[in-house]
This record gives structure tokens, sequence and C-alpha cells, in this order.
């Protein structure tokens, strides 16, 4: 086996004489990783650094060993800010010289969700995570303690929003990652030892809505100037892609020199999403314009200021409103797809659209090297007529 590379790490220290050091908590000295700053830039970032312990050494009654730690980093976030143009939140929204107890299931997730305040997350998924906070105290007391909390409660709380909220198993999953997440950052912050809810998601059932005929593919394009849109439901109808996965890709996840694209969803349980569909002769162009010079970033509705959750809600109305078809969503794209493929083997159309492989030869085995060749013929077959 070949040995890892290891990875030369640069650090700016300041080391503390004996006053300081207890001070801060017998802390030897504050040591800040800038090896991903270019070399012209790690002398005035050190500067910085310099100034801004400084700054935490005048008032050092005011500052515990975590505060001092915390004001240094902001400084460092605050180097980066000027010189490569980033947003951080002004230190003093901060509030860092008094230490948060945290040991009620309510208190936990309010820290949680105020750090991601802090971290300017969108508005919609914020308004997502107090809808699950109301659907968490349907089930558990606000006042439970975190760590009396088990992996056996969890469940019967899954079962709970199944059976008595009616609530379908990829909503149960979203509320479970949501204390998962609470939990994870609990750890993180080593005020709990262990996550409950790092569970066993619920099984989610493909959904059966009507495929797109190729006169509403036409319609839903050529109503539209969306190139966002045009692009997503052409992922759709040539790639397979759920929509979900389309928003999730990243510029990296486009190979255009090799004609393929990489979907990887971080978040899921399974591995069913993870897979490299060749892109169809009719979509490069499109993702051609849409990429243009940019090198990273999301692929889709990259400028927008609103949250993924309200632009696939406004793809959803549009949708509804030009076909006129309550059984027609965005996700009919997928049976569309399916249907331009179904001439093709069980195995390769499964492989091709991410579905769950019972089978350990082709889950283990066949799922990444299934014969390209094949994979290129299936997806360039596929013809709308009306397009």
């Amino acid at each position: 086996m070949a040995k890892s590379k290891k990875v030369k790490y640069e650090y700016y220290r300041k080391v503390l004489n004996p006053e300081q050091k207890a001070l801060l908590g017998d802390l030897n000295e504050f040591k800040v990783g800038i090896h991903k700053i270019e070399n012209k830039h790690k002398d005035l970032i050190k500067s910085y650094l310099n100034i801004a312990f400084n700054e935490v050494l005048v008032n050092i009654n005011e500052f515990d060993r975590d505060s001092a730690t915390a004001y240094i980093k902001y400084s460092y976030d605050k180097a980066l800010v000027t010189l490569y143009k980033l947003k951080v939140p002004n230190f003093r929204e901060l509030n860092l010289k008094k230490k948060v107890d945290t040991t009620t299931l309510k208190e936990a997730i309010e820290l949680f969700i105020k750090r991601k305040e802090f971290k300017k997350m969108s508005k919609g998924t914020l308004k997502n995570y107090k809808s699950h906070t109301l659907s968490t105290f349907l089930f558990f007391k606000e006042n439970e303690d975190i760590d009396n909390i088990t992996t056996q409660e969890a469940y019967k709380y899954q079962e709970f929003l199944k059976d008595e909220v009616k609530l379908g198993n990829s909503a149960i999953n979203n509320k479970t990652a949501f204390l998962s997440g609470v939990y994870k950052e609990l750890i993180r912050l080593n005020k709990a030892e262990k996550n409950p809810f790092k569970i066993e998601y619920m099984e989610v059932e493909e959904s059966d809505k009507e495929a797109f005929r190729d006169n509403d593919i036409k319609k839903l394009l050529d109503n539209s100037n969306d190139k966002d849109f045009q692009l997503c439901l052409n992922l759709g109808i040539y790639s397979g892609f759920r929509i979900g996965e389309i928003f999730r890709l990243q510029i990296e996840n486009i190979n255009l020199k090799e004609n393929l694209i990489e979907s990887k969803l971080k978040d899921t349980k399974t591995k069913k999403h993870t897979r490299t569909i060749p892109i169809h002769p009719l979509l490069k162009p499109l993702l051609i314009e849409i990429i243009g010079n940019r090198k990273s970033g999301r692929l889709v509705y990259n400028d927008s200021k609103n949250a993924i959750t309200s632009i696939q809600s406004e793809i959803g109305r549009y949708v509804k409103k030009t076909l006129k078809n309550d059984n027609k969503t965005f996700h009919s794209t997928r049976s569309s797809f399916a249907q331009k493929i179904e001439t093709y083997g069980l195995k390769d159309i499964k492989i091709l659209m991410g579905h769950k492989q019972k089978d350990i030869t082709v889950k283990s085995y066949l799922k990444s090297n299934v014969n390209w060749n094949r994979k290129v013929e299936m997806i360039n077959q596929i013809n709308y007529k009306t397009l």
C-alpha cells in the first residue's frame, strides 16, 4: 500500500509569557493555519493576527480561553475578507464573553439555529429549521435533557411522525437529519458525547408521477426564458437526475472534456444517488453556456439569492401552471427518461437511474464499472421528437 502524502502546513504562532499563559487557562500559544493563503499575502495576514492578539490582551480579564481563541479566528477571517472579499459577521455579534449552558433539547436547538444564523444560512433553510423544531416538540418535551434521549426514542420519533403526523418518509428523513445536525454541533462543542439520531433513514419510494409527453417538454422550454430552469429540465430528461441532485451539482462535477457528469450527494445515507452519467450531445451546449468561465460553485442558480427550496417551489408552480396537470411535476422528467431507455436491460437501467441495487454483484462490483460505451449508447439514443 502506497504511503499517503504528508501535507505541509504552515502556522502563525504567538507564544505566551507566563502571565498571559495563566490568564488564558494555561494556553501555551495561539496557532493559526495559513497554509491555504497565497505566499504574497502571508505576511499581511500575520500582521492582522498579531494586532488582533494584542487587542485581546489589552482587555484580557474580559476574555476566557475560548473567547480569546475565537477572537483570533475572527481576525484571521477578517484578513481573508480584506484580501479575498469574503463576508463574515461583525465580531460584536458573536457574544462570546459568556459560555452558553446547554442542557435541554430546546436550548440545544436554539443554539444550533443561532449558529446557523451567524453563518448566514438562507432564509428558506432557517424557515425549515423552525418547522422541524415544531415537529420535534410534538413528541419530545422542550426541557428534555439532551443526554437522556436514546437511539430507541429516535426511532420512536420516526414512527410517531409516520403514524400520527402522517408524514412521508422523505419528510421524516429531513426531520431526522435536522436533529442529527443539532447533536453533531453539540458534539463538536463538547456539549454532548453521542448522537442518538445517527440512525437508519426510512426508505423513500420512487415517485410514480406521469411522464412528460414530448410536446409537454417543448411547452415548458418555450414558455420560459430562464436558462437555469432550461438546464434543470434538460438534465432531468437527458440524464435522469432528481431535482435534489441537480441543485447539488457543482461546476467541478461537470467534465466537458470527458463528456461526463458525476452526481455525488453528501447528505444521503445510501450510495444510490452517486453515479456517473455521459453528457447527451444536446445537453452539452447548454452546459457550456451556463458554466461560462466559472471554475467552481453551484451549477444552476449560482447567482440567486433565493433559497433552493423556494426555487424548487417556484419550478413546481411553473410546471403545474403551464401543463395544468397535477400528475405531472418536475419529477416526471425521470419517468420520461426511463421510458426513453426502457428497451435496454433492467440492470443497465437501474444503474443509469441510480436505483437501489439488491444484487450484491451489481451493487458492489458493476455499479461504477458498467461498460461505459453502453452508457453512452443509452444516453445518446434518447430523442424527444418535438425538440
